[in-house]
């Protein structure tokens, strides 16, 4: 994509919040116990196999536990495309399995998440870890700073041209395609967003990488992954007709050291999160998740007092008149997800000492000197 197109996209940058999930399961509930027919296998606890259906033989490979208070495990019921699921189940009564992972069996067999026949719907999180996933923050040279994080993608922040759920990856064609926030206040608002990229060790610099984004946006998922156009190996006019565009790896923040603010309390601001503390003890923790330029998005430590495991968003910026001096305000403290964190109101920084951080007065904080 060329300068004028990711210029076109960063000229969408307005105002914001909010995000859509995704993600799913493929267990279901246990069947009725209505066999009327078969011939229901009796276990070793002198109880009636019911599971529901047609010429049961399936058994109990140990004894229950008094009526019905052990715990099963299934050697597999002998019915059409089942094999042996070992699936350990607590049961309730008449031995219909209390729980979504038990036998809920129908004539195809187990439709548990157990069942190697059946292909279990993975939670977005899971593609992440993978390492071709191109994690963290990135700069280009139109001056668009892109962050791929957790389950998300995010171009600029608070205002967001292009913010939303990663709703499928394919590493094997290195393309995944997001779901734009519906808040944000742009034409690509609610549209699916493919995007390709190459990353390659051969480049200028390690990790350095090539972007390919559908400037457009799609109304469905379908038409996202349907679209052509785009090819790799040609990055000079492969993407829609113009040049991809180059990313390369951006790990300095724009602010690091510790910091005393003007309550008397210390501000660590180091490479990967943000601690707080008042009289040698640590009360906040954060760790960082992106950063654009002076805006911090973090995640709330599961040890803090308040709104523990939740999103945060930090602004920082330098007093015009004392170099030395921040000012810092949370501007979201308690968001649901990362993307309530990205699209929530930046503050007002041209009213430090009075009202810019949500109807109060920034922070301000100095080089810690010992």
């Amino acid at each position: 994509m060329s300068l004028t197109r990711f210029c076109a996209l960063a000229a969408l940058l307005l105002a914001s919040t909010s995000i859509v999930a995704c993600g799913g399961s493929d267990e279901v509930g246990p069947a009725p116990d209505t066999d009327a027919a078969d011939t229901d296998a009796v276990d070793a606890g002198s109880e009636v196999e019911l599971d529901g259906v047609t010429d049961d033989a399936g058994t109990d490979a140990t004894t229950n536990s008094g009526a019905d208070g052990g715990t099963d495990t299934d050697t597999g019921d002998a019915v059409s495309g089942d094999t042996v699921q070992s699936d350990t189940v607590t049961d309730a009564t008449n031995d219909a399995d209390a729980t979504t992972t038990g036998d809920a069996d129908t004539t195809t067999g187990d439709a548990d998440t157990l069942d190697d026949t059946d292909t279990d719907v993975v939670e977005p999180g899971g593609w992440f870890a993978d390492p071709r996933w191109p994690s963290g923050v990135w700069g280009q040279q139109t001056g668009l700073t892109i962050v791929f994080a957790d389950g998300f993608f995010f171009a600029d922040v608070g205002p967001a041209a292009l913010a939303g759920d990663v709703v499928q990856v394919d590493y094997d064609a290195s393309q995944f395609v997001v779901k734009v926030a519906d808040s944000v206040a742009s034409p690509l608002a609610g549209r699916w967003v493919r995007i390709d990229w190459v990353l390659s060790d051969t480049l200028e610099e390690p990790r350095q990488g090539q972007l390919c984004v559908d400037q457009d946006g799609e109304p469905g998922l379908d038409a996202a992954l349907a679209l052509t156009s785009i090819d790799s190996t040609n990055l000079e006019t492969g993407c829609y007709g113009q040049p991809w565009d180059l990313m390369y790896p951006r790990t300095g923040l724009a602010f690091t050291g510790n910091f005393q603010d003007e309550f008397g309390g210390v501000q660590e601001l180091g490479p990967t999160g943000w601690r707080r503390s008042y009289d040698g003890v640590t009360f906040e923790e954060f760790s960082y998740v992106g950063w654009i330029g002076g805006i911090y998005v973090v995640r709330n430590a599961d040890t803090n007092e308040f709104f523990p495991g939740r999103w945060s968003r930090f602004e920082v910026v330098v007093d015009a008149d004392a170099f030395d001096q921040l000012w810092y305000c949370q501007t979201v403290y308690d968001g649901a997800t990362l993307l309530d964190a990205v699209l929530a109101p930046l503050a007002d920084a041209t009213s430090l000492t009075t009202n810019g951080c949500a109807g109060f007065a920034w922070t301000s904080m100095l080089p810690q000197l010992d």
